[in-house]
């Protein structure tokens, strides 16, 4: 048979139990305490206690990047702190990365981190938009606050010349959100709706003139793409896209050297592929049902535009998407050339025709887009009382 050692007459010990001995196991074993004898224990008790001085300890780090000897180390922390819930956190890292793509020793770094950074803004807009908007917690003075913070950080990548490592994704994501903004009433319902309205049209006309083009002509084609399913868009938010595209038409098609340098620009196998897939979708035939077919037009007269600045180099770079021969955008392709690029009524719109339709001024074609400076000028107007500086930390 197997030892079985005796049983113990100790108490049994829990996970958490003390083990506590019984006080005749400590018989014989003293403890001397010697207390210190005072003459004049009123006069000790009377003293007064000196607290430790206080010191203000931040709950967040706010000057992380400029802590950081090298602040490549610390970018994606800010960035990711961007996204906070906390309105205050969000834009204190607004702050640094601002200060990071004003610094032209630093703002290199921030090259790998861009696409990141532009979608982190985007969410960031989608979230003040439709939560903090609506939300009864936050301050519209904070909420405000913070889209203004977004916007010069957004507005700072593209003129640092940080904007053009952008893919179309991400840029996509901020014109999409930057107009849900914009055509949304009940921003008017607030006391400073009518200044946001018009900065983000700022901002919007700012990243329109300063991005890559080719960048910017893609992601507003796949904007028309997914802005036409009526289930989910409004007819406003569309009409707001075809007014960016047009206003992209109309700067390739001024007759000047800039234009000529803006064809050289664009990458026009994206810009058609982008367009091959609209026409895909949406292909003319469905259109007749549509009460209105100016998306198809717009798309259309993209085309032309495109196909009239590149001449017969157009027909290599349509080689380069993947679309049959029989595709809707290689048979209009081939038609202009075969009418020598005049184009039908019912294939195209001019801006006067646009300009109605949209209810927007009466611009033509020749007329030179706004210099960004001037943008720049009506913006920092607009949106200097928001804070990023130094002061605002």
């Amino acid at each position: 048979m197997p030892h079985v050692p005796p049983l113990s007459h100790s108490k049994p010990k829990g996970e958490f139990s003390l083990d506590i001995k019984d006080d005749d196991d400590d018989q014989g074993n003293e403890i001397n305490i010697k207390l210190t004898p005072h003459d004049d224990l009123d006069e000790l008790l009377n003293q007064p206690i000196g607290l430790p001085a206080r010191k203000n300890i931040s709950s967040y780090p706010s000057n992380i990047l400029k802590e950081t000897q090298d602040c490549r180390e610390a970018i994606d922390l800010v960035i990711t702190h961007i996204s906070h819930q906390n309105i205050d956190i969000s834009f204190q890292n607004l702050v640094q990365i601002d200060v990071v793509i004003k610094d032209k020793e630093k703002r290199d770094f921030l090259i790998p981190h861009i696409d990141n950074l532009l979608n982190t803004c985007a969410i960031k807009l989608n979230i003040a938009h439709n939560v903090y908007l609506n939300s009864h917690d936050c301050q519209v003075d904070q909420v405000f606050r913070l889209f203004k913070g977004l916007f010069s950080v957004i507005v700072d990548i593209f003129e640092n010349d940080l904007g053009k490592y952008a893919q179309v994704k991400s840029f996509k994501d901020v014109i999409y959100n930057l107009l849900n903004v914009m055509i949304d009433s009940k921003v008017l319902n607030f006391a400073e709706g009518d200044q946001l309205i018009k900065a983000i049209n700022l901002v919007t006309l700012k990243l329109l003139d300063l991005s890559d083009q080719t960048t910017s002509y893609s992601a507003l084609v796949r904007l028309l793409t997914e802005g036409c399913n009526q289930e989910t868009q409004t007819n406003k938010y569309l009409e707001m896209v075809m007014k960016c595209i047009w206003r992209l038409i109309r700067k390739l098609s001024a007759p000047s050297p800039a234009s000529d340098d803006l064809v050289q620009q664009i990458d026009t196998s994206k810009v058609l592929a982008e367009i091959h897939t609209f026409l895909k979708t949406y292909p003319p035939n469905t259109w007749q049902t549509r009460s209105n077919d100016l998306p198809l037009r717009t798309a259309k007269t993209l085309v032309f535009h495109l196909a009239k600045a590149k001449q017969s180099k157009i027909l290599d770079d349509l080689k380069l998407i993947d679309a049959p021969e029989d595709s809707e955008l290689k048979a209009y392709i081939n038609k202009l050339f075969k009418n020598g690029f005049q184009l039908s009524h019912n294939n195209s719109i001019n801006s006067t025709s646009f300009a109605s339709k949209m209810g927007g001024a009466n611009q033509s074609p020749e007329q030179p887009a706004p210099m960004v400076r001037v943008l720049s000028d009506q913006l920092s107007a607009i949106v200097k009382k928001i804070g990023i500086s130094e002061q605002s930390k």
